[in-house]
């Protein structure tokens, strides 16, 4: 995981100096920017965000936030330890998508509503350690993608800092898409103490299937994530009582962008554990 830091800077280079070329076409440079995207979605984010659960360990963390740079995602790390893994399962969460969601508004709520919900939380957490709440750290989480844009401008040109700004957005969205199905019509229920019941592994979906399993590092076994969020990745363990998605995580993620196909498969799936 630690060498995937530089080759993840390598192949990012390559990426823009092919790019920038003036001689590229323009189904090579679509090809380019679908690839590339995904590339940020699913190994930038995704690295990001392991290494990101080790809160304690700085190397780790600033490892985390190179990947996140490069993904336009630095809130991120905030959002889901903080956030996600606290609410998951419930309406305030915004990377939990509830049954009937369209994956465009989801992806679009998440993003939005996660972003400013992360100033929240980090006044919250310096209020409680008595700290200025006007020095959020969101400041520089905001500003870091914005200067690492500004880099690229520098050293390319603007239509390349372009064409990496919309690569970036397709690589969110790769990430909204594995956010949208990874807890899809999964809720946690309200008790009479008004407290939502605690996490447990039937409010994730899981996949055993092989090549999500190693293209992610074994985050398909959502369910152990969730249940332990500080357990490394390659430890995660495949939770008999949680739910199984219909397909692996690949094809999950493809059938997000045609919401006319996914939620109907998923509204049968969802009847076949028992929700409505």
């Amino acid at each position: 995981m630690y060498l995937l830091v530089p080759l993840h800077l390598f192949v990012i280079y390559s990426f823009l100096i092919t790019v920038s070329s003036a001689n590229i076409s323009t189904l090579d440079l679509i090809a380019c920017v679908l690839m590339m995207g995904t590339i940020l979605g699913v190994n930038g984010i995704n690295v990001g965000h392991e290494l990101g659960h080790k809160i304690n360990h700085p190397f780790k963390m600033f490892l985390a936030h190179v990947m996140l740079t490069t993904s336009i995602q630095n809130h991120f790390v905030t959002y889901h330890n903080s956030g996600h893994h606290r609410d998951v399962g419930t309406p305030e969460d915004f990377s939990s998508a509830k049954q009937g969601d369209n994956f465009y508004y989801f992806a679009l709520r998440s993003q939005i509503g996660g972003y400013f919900k992360t100033w929240k939380l980090e006044s919250k957490r310096l209020t409680a350690l008595g700290k200025n709440k006007f020095i959020n750290p969101m400041i520089i989480y905001t500003l870091i993608p914005l200067l690492f844009l500004t880099t690229i401008y520098f050293f390319f040109n603007f239509n390349t800092m372009l064409i990496y700004g919309i690569t970036g957005i397709y690589g969110i969205s790769v990430l909204e898409a594995q956010n949208y199905f990874a807890h899809y019509g999964l809720r946690r229920k309200k008790q009479e103490n008004g407290r939502y019941e605690r996490v447990q592994p039937k409010h994730s979906w899981n996949s055993d299937h092989l090549i999500g399993r190693v293209l992610l590092f074994e985050l398909t076994r959502h369910s152990d994530h969730h249940h332990m969020g500080a357990k490394p990745f390659h430890l995660l363990e495949s939770k008999k009582d949680s739910p199984l998605l219909p397909y692996g995580y690949p094809m999950m993620l493809m059938l997000s962008y045609f919401p006319f196909i996914f939620k109907p498969i998923m509204k049968k799936h969802l009847k076949l554990y028992g929700i409505k």
